[in-house]
């Protein structure tokens, strides 16, 4: 066996791989992560247009495609069991849609991958100008009930005030990349305990069939060059249901961006083709 020919040729595949490798990262590098340099100049014309970009904007342009879920995934048993104690009901019939049920001073209502409860007195002792004991409360309530309340973060990062006495609290199940913005649960707390919260839980299984999306930066330019005086608090990324077909009264299910301001405005944009979502 002549081994200065197969040296020479495993140092060609060497070589060869080496080529490949740097040509796939270079590759990934240019198409799917947006340069600084496009931002720097993006915040620039936002800025020569009197736009002011108080975030950090996202460089995610990765090929994207479409949510999958499991409906229906709520257990309206064990829930109900859960928040209104152990009841007497004549069927689980009445755990329907629409149907209200109460128990002394606490109700609940489901409507399909939904439901909301309140509590009119309730008796627990909670800051209310503490996210985690909030979220403690909250931990212990949906306890056992099959909701993976740990995917759920704070939407925003303080608490509102919902009246004098009352604080609300927003959270959306969040990945490393992206918001499931229609996974959420809102939550009214008083220093008594939880007022009221408003549950929607579908079960993500995949994201299938990937497309180009269109990055946030390109979506800033087009839309808010001339809005002069705003100023943009908040960019992300996610997937959110859109009406698809007003005649049908159909839905699907899109990668969106979304675009906060401090004016308390809250704008949604298509990422796949960069169209606004009334």
């Amino acid at each position: 066996m002549d081994w200065s020919k197969v040296k020479n040729i495993l140092i060609i595949l060497f070589i060869a791989l080496n080529i490949f490798l740097l040509v796939n990262i270079i590759d990934i590098s240019t198409n799917d992560v947006v340069s600084k340099k496009t931002l720097n100049n993006t915040v620039k014309i936002l800025n020569n247009n009197g736009v002011t970009v108080e975030c950090k904007i996202p460089t995610y342009s990765q090929p994207t495609g479409t949510p999958e879920y499991t409906e229906n995934v709520l257990n309206r048993g064990v829930i109900l069991g859960k928040l209104l104690g152990n009841i007497s009901l004549p069927s689980l019939d009445v755990t329907q849609d629409g149907n209200t049920i109460e128990s002394s001073s606490k109700w609940i209502r489901f409507d399909g991958n939904s439901f909301e409860y309140g509590n009119s007195n309730p008796t627990e002792s909670i800051d209310i100008n503490s996210l985690d004991d909030i979220l403690q409360c909250v931990r212990n309530l949906l306890k056992d009930t099959g909701i993976p309340f740990e995917r759920f973060v704070p939407d925003y990062p303080k608490l509102m005030p919902s009246s004098d006495s009352d604080v609300l609290v927003a959270l959306r199940e969040r990945s490393d990349n992206y918001i499931l913005f229609d996974n959420s649960i809102k939550i009214i707390a008083s220093k008594d305990g939880i007022v009221s919260l408003v549950l929607s839980y579908r079960k993500l299984i995949d994201i299938t069939q990937p497309r180009s999306i269109t990055p946030v930066y390109q979506i800033l330019i087009k839309n808010f060059h001339n809005r002069s005086g705003t100023v943009i608090t908040s960019i992300d990324f996610g997937f959110k249901m859109i009406k698809l077909d007003n005649e049908t009264n159909s839905f699907v299910d899109v990668p969106v961006w979304r675009i906060m301001s401090s004016e308390g405005i809250t704008e949604f944009y298509r990422a796949d083709n960069g169209e606004p979502i009334d």
